[in-house]
């Protein structure tokens, strides 16, 4: 399946040029975060999504129905940090939907922790 998964996100996103894997300690279920580049978003665009995350079923709240999700964030590379925080963005959202067995809705609100916010100009 994940197979299938990564030629879905390559075919829009671009080749999958690198992989995170979940982190020691990770819930059961963790994904790993691949980096994507050259899709269709053009202009440099690096996309990165989770693979994997859609195995386990997430609960909306809203219509008690099982939700199988990818998360999934784009930027364009800064000279000096070229991955910037979304791996680990990704991970951490993916930990805390899998903790919880929530899915995570549209215009739903995340805090994050400082550690992964980039750092104000």
């Amino acid at each position: 399946m994940a197979a299938v998964l990564v030629e879905h996100f390559e075919a829009r996103l671009g080749g999958l040029v690198g992989a995170w894997s979940a982190r020691e300690g990770a819930p059961e279920g963790a994904p790993q975060v691949g980096c994507f580049t050259g899709g269709r978003l053009g202009g440099g665009v690096q996309s990165y999504a989770t693979i994997g995350l859609h195995a386990t079923p997430l609960l909306s709240r809203t219509t008690g129905r099982h939700l199988h999700l990818e998360l999934l964030g784009c930027n364009r590379p800064v000279p000096g940090d070229e991955t910037g925080p979304f791996p680990g963005v990704l991970e951490y959202v993916a930990e805390q939907l899998l903790a919880g067995r929530k899915a995570l809705l549209r215009g739903d609100v995340l805090r994050l922790p400082m550690a992964l916010t980039p750092a104000a100009p």
